[in-house]
């Protein structure tokens, strides 16, 4: 696959320029940052019932700055709506179901995400979809907010962060090393940010770029957390990559093994609160023409 280099990310609201595919990674490893792995145009799956709420309604926006988190949201959504999107909530186990109904081009969840291996609800998980005007599932991202005590390394390294109280069972076939330095202080509320799926057709638009951000968001609104953490391969390590998907930092690395073998590596992706609160007035300027 091509990637084209740029210095330059277009604007939010921009119209909509050819921009990096949506996938920018090796088809061999598992990406549970952004979308998944097949490089096929067909569109896949069947179409899905999924309960949809309006996110402005069903959103608790409980943390400052609450207008322009609110304001975000709303010219967000306008801006779907311009490219014949609409903007949902979904619930936790419905992102399962998307996740197990094109896994053609997605891979497996990782289990941090997973509603049916761990303990997770609309207190601690927003999973956003953006629907066609026939109501078919085009993307989708999540947020799930993380109570560290110690650190984040060893949360990864003891795999409570993707397993919780079943991670011992997994410790005999699982290894995660985590040496990106922030690791090492960060705890707290961490809000984790992955699930991120583009239907294969609708890869070259803006669409990434609005999804990422409005996890993000969603993330600030409901539980302002000490930081936002994602774990991606080594390609955003590019500056116009981590730009394009609102990272503020991209460290290396991390090593993932299953049952002996490599699973994946890459970074660690981190945007503390202070970073997170100046990319949103960076991002809520290029919707002037909306607000």
């Amino acid at each position: 696959m091509s990637i084209p280099h740029s210095n330059s990310v277009p604007a939010l609201g921009a119209p909509l320029p050819p921009v990096p595919d949506a996938l920018p990674m090796p088809n061999a490893l598992p990406m549970h940052w952004l979308a998944g792995t097949s490089q096929s145009t067909q569109v896949p799956g069947p179409f899905l019932a999924l309960n949809r709420r309006p996110p402005l309604d069903h959103l608790n926006i409980r943390h400052e700055p609450s207008v322009t988190l609110r304001r975000f949201l709303r010219v967000s959504e306008i801006d779907l709506q311009r490219r014949n999107m609409h903007l949902s909530l979904i619930d936790p186990l419905d992102l399962m179901t998307a996740n197990d109904a094109h896994l053609s081009s997605w891979e497996p969840l990782i289990a941090t995400l997973d509603a049916r291996q761990n303990v997770i609800g609309a207190d601690n998980m927003i999973v956003l979809g953006v629907f066609g005007p026939k109501g078919d599932l085009i993307g989708t991202g999540a947020t799930r907010l993380m109570e560290i005590p110690t650190s984040l390394k060893a949360a990864f390294e003891d795999l409570t962060f993707f397993y919780g109280d079943n991670a011992p069972a997994k410790r005999a076939s699982e290894t995660f090393s985590l040496t990106a330095p922030s690791a090492a202080t960060l705890c707290g509320r961490i809000a984790y940010r992955g699930g991120f799926w583009i239907r294969p057709d609708m890869r070259r638009n803006a669409l990434p770029r609005i999804l990422s951000r409005l996890a993000r968001v969603a993330a600030m609104a409901a539980w302002n957390p000490d930081a936002h953490v994602g774990i991606a391969t080594d390609l955003f390590l590019r500056p116009d990559i981590s730009a394009a998907y609102s990272v503020a930092r991209v460290e290396k690395g991390f090593t993932y093994t299953k049952n002996g073998h490599p699973y994946w590596d890459g970074v660690l992706t981190v945007t503390d609160r202070d970073e997170a609160n100046r990319l949103l007035l960076s991002d809520i300027e290029t919707y002037a023409d909306i607000a």
